[in-house]
């Protein structure tokens, strides 16, 4: 019988749009404390959202913005790891 990996042990995959957001960091050499800082948010929320334990709620426009995509592009890079789950 396979024993249950702790939450540490567990490997995260980045949802696509938490693929985006890290890509615009590299791209721009910013850290993504900068980045929760500016948006307004805990880096812990960030996070969150980069691998869909979160969604972009009311700061959908802002990622929109940020990433240069419209804001239904946003939602539907969220739903499709919501789907994949």
């Amino acid at each position: 019988m396979k024993k249950k990996q702790s939450r540490k042990q567990q490997r995260r995959t980045p949802t696509k749009l938490g693929e985006q957001i890290k890509v615009y960091c590299i791209t721009t050499n910013v850290l993504l404390t900068d980045l929760a800082d500016t948006i307004g948010i805990k880096k812990q929320y960030l996070t969150a959202i980069i691998y869909g334990a979160r969604g972009t709620g009311k700061y959908t426009e802002v990622f929109a913005r940020l990433l240069d995509l419209t804001e239904d592009e946003v939602l539907g890079l969220q739903k499709d790891y919501e789907i994949a789950s």
